[in-house]
């Protein structure tokens, strides 16, 4: 009885923590140094994520950063919405991933870096796989990888989900600076009125889904900042933001520590599981798509996962059937969370930077909004919205259409993975996955509504009310 993690990011290294503490022999491969595995950046999360996952006292450390409001702006920041208590906790995740990894090997998982690893077909009731060219055989291979070009050229044609790079994938870059000089930023935000400890996020940067975050620490010698884009158009990368944001700014100085990544804001796949394999995290697209952020939903999965894995090694079947437990747990309730915000993030995408501002001016954007997309929950009407639509009625008007429709389809895709099949992968679960296709279609096409005449790419009732399969 033997498991593979394939990936020691934060999710891969947390999975083989939560099998070795259920008793499930586990093997952590990574192909680059543990060093330099992971994200090097910081991260927010929820901030009961690592009691709700029942981890030990956190070292110190960990928390980067905590408290100060959360304030989402217009790109010039004339147009604001501020969360005064934000529901996030910022993490040092070089932090957070050494002590997952110190866990998982207190807790009996063996470790391998420097480990090349090519997963073979299932075969024989296990998977044979090549570590630095040496053939081993396992029960479970677990994959974690995070998004990369192989990801899609291994999932079985069976199982995809409509999934295009150019609409569906951010690139992301995050870095910590230090600060020359305290006075000159602190003097900057205050014209801006933000304060330090305050995260400013101004959406919509290069038009669309774009945005620019940056967050002074208390003591003025560190700023954060986090920026990201879309591919399409002529969108420029997060990394090429970051750099012309520290450039205009005298007061910036050399980077500490981050990086930058291409983030998979949507599923590419409707099973997350095969014979003798499952995917976790990024590999499985399990990243809230308003704002990118996979680190609590990749450690929520992992755990899922692990429950699943141990699970089906106990019964004996480590088929895609005996594994479809965690497919369940995950579609019925985060997926379908996440499969909600899809459309509403693809809305987003098709947006130009004026229509942003039409939408946190008139108040479609509120407080409450904002904070359950932090809290990565689904969203209440602001009490205020409806008046600001009214008043501005103008301008709002020739967004209703699109917004209306990707209200319909959010509502449908929602109740659709809602009611994911709880047996597979044949009979139910077919049927599911074309009306899950149909429905991921449609939402790709909002992102291109904004383009030509900015008429909707489907009708507004064109099969977007049910979820039932056709």
């Amino acid at each position: 009885m033997r498991t593979l993690v394939v990936g020691a990011g934060t999710t891969g290294t947390f999975l083989a923590y939560c099998l070795a503490v259920r008793g499930v022999p586990v093997v952590l491969a990574e192909r680059r140094t543990l060093g330099n595995a992971g994200a090097r950046w910081i991260n927010g999360v929820e901030r009961d994520l690592l009691t709700s996952l029942q981890l030990p006292e956190a070292p110190s450390g960990l928390v980067f950063h905590d408290g100060g409001r959360f304030i989402l702006s217009t790109p010039d920041g004339a147009h604001r919405v501020t969360v005064a208590e934000p529901p996030q906790v910022e993490l040092d995740m070089r932090v957070l991933g050494q002590w997952l990894l110190d866990l998982a090997r207190d807790a009996g998982a063996q470790v391998r870096e420097r480990t090349r690893v090519d997963i073979g077909p299932a075969d024989g009731g296990s998977r044979e796989v090549s570590l630095n060219g040496r053939a081993e055989r396992f029960d479970v291979v677990l994959d974690a990888r995070g998004y990369h070009d192989g990801t899609l050229r291994e999932l079985p044609e069976e199982d995809r989900l409509p999934f295009t790079p150019v609409l569906d994938v951010c690139a992301a870059h995050q870095g910590v600076y230090r600060v020359r000089d305290a006075d000159a930023a602190r003097a900057w935000l205050a014209e801006n009125g933000i304060f330090p400890g305050d995260t400013w996020c101004r959406s919509g940067v290069e038009g669309g889904y774009s945005v620019l975050n940056c967050c002074l620490d208390h003591d003025g010698d560190r700023i954060a900042v986090l920026t990201g884009s879309m591919w399409r158009d002529a969108y420029r990368p997060g990394g090429t933001i970051a750099g012309d944001f520290v450039r205009r700014h005298a007061f910036i100085g050399k980077r500490l520590f981050g990086g930058g990544r291409l983030i998979p804001l949507a599923p590419p796949t409707g099973s997350l599981v095969e014979d003798h394999l499952v995917r976790v995290g990024d590999a499985a697209g399990q990243v809230f798509p308003l704002h990118g952020s996979g680190i609590a939903q990749g450690m929520r999965a992992a755990d899922l996962a692990a429950n699943a894995v141990a699970a089906a090694l106990q019964i004996g079947d480590t088929t895609a059937r005996g594994l479809w437990g965690y497919n369940v747990a995950w579609q019925r309730n985060t997926g379908a969370l996440d499969a909600f915000h899809q459309p509403l993030r693809q809305l987003s995408s098709s947006l130009t930077t004026d229509e942003n501002r039409v939408l946190l001016a008139h108040g479609l954007l509120g407080p409450s909004t904002v904070e359950a997309s932090l809290a990565q929950r689904l969203p209440s009407l602001d009490p205020g919205a409806l008046l600001g639509a009214a008043m501005g009625l103008g301008e709002v008007l020739p967004l209703v259409p699109r917004l209306a429709a990707a209200a319909r389809l959010a509502r449908a895709m929602h109740s659709h993975w809602r009611g994911f099949p709880g047996r597979g992968p044949k009979g139910e679960y077919v049927s599911w996955l074309a009306r899950a296709r149909s429905l991921t279609e449609k939402s790709q096409a909002l992102a291109l509504s904004g383009d030509g005449d900015g008429s909707l790419p489907f009708g507004t009732g064109d099969g977007v009310a049910g979820s039932s399969a056709p």
